[in-house]
């Protein structure tokens, strides 16, 4: 467990094109440049994939289920990352909202790739995404 703890996010979905990060460990900070904690998910996401990628964190709230995604993902400065992420929702004790409690590893990332002012991910393709039931049923499309 502790050599993954930093590669964990938690994400609150806010409403529509709203997807919170409410905590990203170090490794998370280092694979996007910068702090995102109490930043929006979705403005990491290219347009074209928003709703795509905001209906998939949907379904996780709404039939609360376990999610796995392989995403493919380039830079402005060319440097490629194949993700793997496993994400749960899990109900906050304060608040009784859902969050999502996301581990992700960079399959292939080089840490000394990374340069001070990458830019966000210009592009991202979801090589593949399944939903896991855990005890409420699997989402309907």
């Amino acid at each position: 467990m502790r050599s993954i703890l930093d590669s964990f996010v938690v994400l609150e979905v806010e409403g529509p094109g709203m997807v919170r990060f409410r905590l990203a460990g170090t490794r998370e900070r280092t694979r996007y440049g910068f702090e995102v904690t109490g930043l929006n998910y979705m403005d990491f996401v290219p347009e074209a994939r928003r709703s795509d990628a905001f209906s998939a964190f949907d379904r996780m709230v709404r039939t609360p289920c376990g999610m796995y995604a392989l995403i493919r993902s380039r830079t402005g400065y060319g440097r490629g990352t194949f993700n793997e992420a496993l994400g749960f929702p899990f109900r906050s004790d304060h608040s009784g909202r859902l969050h999502l409690v996301f581990q992700s590893n960079d399959i292939d990332f080089d840490e000394s790739r990374v340069l001070e002012a990458d830019p966000l991910a210009l592009h991202h393709t979801v090589e593949g995404r399944r939903y896991i039931d855990i005890g409420f049923g699997l989402p309907s499309f």
